[in-house]
């Protein structure tokens, strides 16, 4: 199977994104307070990580995501652990893989490579000399560990995402770009959101999405998303004000993810799922009415 934009382009019905590691394990006790936040799980928790895994896919997941948005070279910088980059990717990876085998259906794996510092900034903290040093191993590592493709996701600045960009077009590997909005429907940087993902589209990446962000922004970004086809979803249910203070606080309804997902059907959406605050049980939900619609 070629794994590019036409993949998508020509699918009959979109392809279900699975939801978030972080917040869920966070919900099930595991605690991660660490610079390696949902990384710390590779560690102290494997098992309940695999087990996540598979509760998507059985749930209806076409596409599953490492748990390596924090096993990039720069968290674990700034972290205590004696693990390397690619130790913790390689053991992401390996239980993906391990979940797929055990559920008996076959998905793709997304290598999940987010912002090298905490994706809420609204201003970059070090060099970008600094930042691509940093993507271009934890990209490099993904790769070695033979995911699908690298879904670069929650990026607030177009700076980077440009780095990111040029790094996975140079590795002739396919990849996806998930950006990160504000209310203004600008960057989590302030910066113009067409310009962004123009930027993004003449890369040629396999798709462009949108996630973390409130439901409601993704709605009104909707305009210009869907102008650069094949586009992809998957909102925060809850609020970041909320999550910043500890714990997510989940505040959309089954009912409103229904509409949600229908209005996004209905405007040509091509990969869809959810982000922080989500767990298997919205995936079903998105599932069934992927199907139905």
């Amino acid at each position: 199977m070629q794994l590019d934009k036409n993949y998508f382009l020509n699918l009959s019905k979109p392809l279900v994104l699975d939801g978030p590691m972080g917040t869920l394990l966070i919900e099930r006790g595991i605690d991660l307070g660490s610079k390696l936040w949902s990384a710390l799980g590779l560690i102290n928790s494997p098992n309940e990580v695999k087990k996540i895994h598979k509760e998507y896919i059985e749930a209806g997941a076409d596409i599953i995501t490492t748990n390596t948005f924090r096993t990039n070279p720069y968290a674990i910088k700034l972290s205590n652990t004696s693990f390397s980059s690619k130790e913790l990717v390689n053991k992401a990876v390996q239980l993906a893989k391990e979940s797929i085998v055990e559920s008996g259906r076959k998905v793709l794996i997304a290598g999940s490579n987010a912002p090298a510092d905490d994706c809420y900034l609204t201003k970059r903290l070090i060099s970008l000399d600094e930042v691509f040093e940093n993507h271009n191993m934890h990209i490099q590592n993904l790769i070695e560990a033979e995911v699908d493709f690298i879904l670069n996701e929650t990026f607030g600045d177009k700076d980077e995402i440009d780095i990111v960009c040029s790094i996975c077009k140079e590795k002739k590997f396919p990849f996806a770009v998930s950006v990160l909005i504000n209310s203004d429907l600008k960057t989590f940087f302030g910066q113009n959101l067409f310009e962004t993902i123009e930027m993004i589209y003449n890369y040629e990446p396999i798709f462009i999405s949108l996630n973390c962000s409130r439901p409601e922004f993704i709605l009104k970004a909707l305009k210009i998303l869907k102008d650069f086809s094949p586009f992809g979803v998957y909102p925060n249910l809850g609020s970041i004000e909320s999550f910043q203070s500890g714990k997510l606080v989940r505040d959309f309804s089954k009912g409103q993810l229904e509409d949600f997902v229908k209005i996004l059907v209905e405007n040509g959406v091509r990969v869809i799922g959810v982000c922080c605050g989500g767990n298997p049980d919205d995936i079903r939900i998105i599932r069934n009415l992927v199907d139905k619609l």
